[in-house]
């Protein structure tokens, strides 16, 4: 058997080793650590670190979080394809200022962290956030 037949007959990947390497990828990328993402869904590390794993996968509204979080679509986390998926910026990008922010990749854990969760909520509750911030001439 040929090294062409050998590929050709390779079982495609399964979507829970799709989505652990996407999820790998993503945190990286994002310069993120398992503890972040953790702590902004609310669950131990340990479970994050088992659907890096591949061991365990993630409830579907989970899903949709970790999509918010890395601004992608679900698609793309489950499938690593969409015609839609937001690029994800690198750090050395921000580092460059590609993105108008300079500084991005110097935030404390912490700031990363309360990003996150930002990232998670929706339109509404963000605005409730904003208004409350307001409070303070933020």
């Amino acid at each position: 058997m040929s090294a062409d037949n050998k590929e050709f007959n390779k079982a495609p990947e399964s979507p829970r080793e799709i989505l652990r390497k996407n999820l790998i990828k993503l945190r990286n990328v994002n310069d993120l650590k398992q503890k972040n993402i953790a702590d902004t869904l609310g669950i131990e590390r340990s479970t994050y670190t088992s659907w890096e794993k591949g061991r365990s996968s993630p409830k579907p509204n989970e899903i949709v979080k970790l999509a918010r979080i890395y601004n992608v679509t679900t698609d793309f986390l489950l499938t690593g394809k969409s015609t839609d998926a937001i690029q994800v910026a690198s750090s050395s990008e921000y580092d460059r200022g590609v993105y108008g922010d300079s500084n991005v990749s110097e935030l404390s854990d912490f700031e990363k962290t309360l990003l996150l969760k930002i990232r998670v909520l929706n339109t509404k509750d963000k605005q409730k956030l904003a208004d409350f911030l307001e409070q303070f001439n933020v």
